[in-house]
């Protein structure tokens, strides 16, 4: 597939998302196509700049469900029509060449507080990540929804076959999620903070853990107060211009001081894993939206690792080690697909397609 910016492949476009970024900017010079990335807020004023018949098709997802299919089988066609999860970029490939996919970045290139951090306050290579990576979506919507996991069609419809993090952007004009597998051995300690009925006799004991697996159990069964005050992003511009790095600037922050975070849990049920996520909201802090309204006129040149750790305060959670993380490279949003429907889209397409053939 060819990408807008030369000698670059766009290996995450779907079929769908070339349609509409063709009509979109059939006209456009590759600087004027960042111009547009810059100056977009919400979908609705990229939707502005579209041809009315684009619009409409882009308003019916691309995609016209057939009448007399079923809301289950409708559900699943129009996942395989958003090509979820965003792919992986190609191994030993060169970062720079591809758009539009993620990685699991080297979790060394994360420093983290070392065991005597309280004495010495020094930081050191991160070992593995706690939680390994199991994908990352990103879609347009204008509603930014909460509980992005109960929605069907994100991670390709296969959220719930493993216990997964959902950590959920929640953007301006759009929802960046990523997937992280919940190793088993943390799973009680998850229910023990939103399970009222789970047993908290029978949690294991956090003696014979590792300092970093005590520190992360902590986090899973603390009240969603104590977590604001303990999780922690580390942002790291690998590749990109002076000025992004500058903005960026790779330090830590305890994600609750900056801004509004909510929790849902979600148990397993009928088959079907749990999920804990994090719902971060964006639009609410000055601060993030100002980060974010630099980086997003260069975002097909970006090639940034955001990484997420639990913050060791007391020598036994010490030395810390990252919880989770993922390499995001060229994410380009105008050719990100729609949100998967609700449900009840399915039963409304046939209406919305007459009225707008009206029009």
């Amino acid at each position: 597939v060819d990408s807008p910016v030369p000698g670059v492949a766009q290996v995450g476009v779907t079929p769908m998302a070339l349609r509409r970024t063709s009509q979109r900017n059939l006209s456009r010079s590759d600087h004027e196509r960042l111009l547009l990335v810059k100056s977009m807020s919400t979908t609705a004023e990229l939707d502005a700049a579209m041809p009315h018949s684009t619009r409409r098709s882009s308003a019916l997802f691309n995609f016209n469900v057939p009448g007399d299919m079923d809301q289950e089988d409708a559900e699943d066609v129009l996942m395989e029509a958003n090509r979820s999860p965003m792919p992986k970029f190609p191994q030993g490939a060169k970062l720079g060449t591809h758009l539009n996919c993620y990685s699991e970045p080297d979790p060394s290139n994360f420093h983290v507080r070392g065991a005597k951090y309280l004495s010495d306050r020094k930081k050191f290579p991160s070992g593995d990540f706690i939680f390994p990576i199991r994908g990352v979506d990103l879609f347009l919507t204008d509603t930014c929804p909460e509980n992005a996991g109960s929605n069907r069609g994100v991670f390709g419809g296969n959220l719930r076959e493993k216990p997964t993090f959902i950590i959920n952007f929640r953007l301006p004009w759009g929802v960046l999620l990523a997937y992280f597998e919940i190793p088993e051995r943390f799973i009680p300690f998850i229910k023990a903070c939103y399970d009222p009925a789970f047993d908290k006799s029978s949690l294991p004991s956090l003696k014979g853990m590792s300092p970093s697996d005590r520190c992360v159990a902590r986090y899973l069964q603390a009240s969603d107060k104590k977590k604001d005050q303990v999780l922690k992003i580390v942002p790291i511009v690998v590749e990109g211009p002076w000025i992004v790095k500058t903005t960026v600037g790779g330090k830590p922050a305890i994600l609750g001081t900056k801004l509004p975070v909510t929790y849902i849990y979600q148990p397993a049920e009928k088959g079907k894993a749990l999920y804990l996520e994090a719902d971060l909201d964006i639009v609410s802090s000055s601060a993030a939206r100002g980060i974010l309204s630099v980086a997003r006129a260069y975002t097909q040149v970006l090639t940034l690792d955001l990484g997420f750790v639990v913050q060791g305060n007391t020598d036994d959670e010490l030395p810390e080690q990252m919880l989770v993380g993922t390499r995001l490279h060229g994410i380009d949003p105008i050719s990100a697909p729609p949100f998967p429907p609700s449900k009840d889209v399915f039963f409304r397409s046939a209406d919305i397609t007459d009225s707008e053939e009206s029009l």
